[in-house]
């Protein structure tokens, strides 16, 4: 078999297909599930009273904090991406898959009883969750790859948007190396912008005066 730094050809190529069909399965599911509830919420809305607007979201709430509260061992609340994001910068892109499960399920009760947010964040924790599963028997620094590879995935199935997928990949892990490189320049720009204000358009922007 082939190495490339490490790693067996196959882990490149047939491993991350497999996990984007699997990831882009799972979103698909969870798309379903979503369009169940908000069907509920839309029947019952337009049968009985729009009165009722008021409560369901808040139902979804009460529901989806109950969900974590009992049941994740992850307790934190959120659509999944902080989730996702710190399992990937801080474990390994190890995460548990009841916490994948519990929280994307919380998460499609809540938006689809008309809570505020969308289907992004969940859609990344289960792709990249369900990836963190099937890749347990390899190396951290394996899974820590690959787990990116079914956080895309699920974006992409969600959103019909292969670029964007590898893109949102490319930001997470380059992330916090570009936080590091680019600190003096953002920090240059800002002086630079500041100045040119003060120089050229007369603003006083250190210490404006009424």
């Amino acid at each position: 078999m082939i190495k490339i730094e490490g790693f067996e050809l196959y882990k490149y190529t047939l491993v991350p297909i497999f996990l984007g069909f699997t990831s882009a399965a799972a979103v698909a599911l969870m798309l379903q599930l979503y369009n169940v509830f908000n069907y509920i919420f839309r029947t019952i809305i337009v049968d009985f009273s729009y009165y009722l607007i008021i409560c369901f979201p808040l139902l979804g709430l009460i529901l989806s904090f109950t969900l974590n509260h009992f049941f994740a061992k992850y307790k934190e609340s959120g659509c999944g991406t902080d989730l996702m994001i710190e399992s990937y910068h801080h474990r390994n892109g190890i995460i548990e898959i009841k916490d994948v499960l519990v929280k994307t399920f919380s998460s499609t009760i809540t938006l689809g009883f008309g809570g505020s947010g969308g289907l992004e964040g969940p859609s990344l924790l289960l792709g990249g969750g369900i990836s963190s599963y099937i890749l347990q028997k390899l190396k951290p620094k394996e899974i820590k790859l690959l787990y990116l590879c079914g956080a895309s995935a699920g974006f992409t199935a969600l959103f019909k948007a292969p670029l964007t997928g590898i893109l949102l990949a490319l930001k997470y892990h380059i992330r916090r190396i570009l936080k590091k490189t680019l600190l003096f320049q953002q920090h240059y720009l800002r002086f630079q912008h500041i100045f040119s204000q003060y120089y050229f358009l007369e603003e006083k922007v250190f210490f404006p005066q009424e």
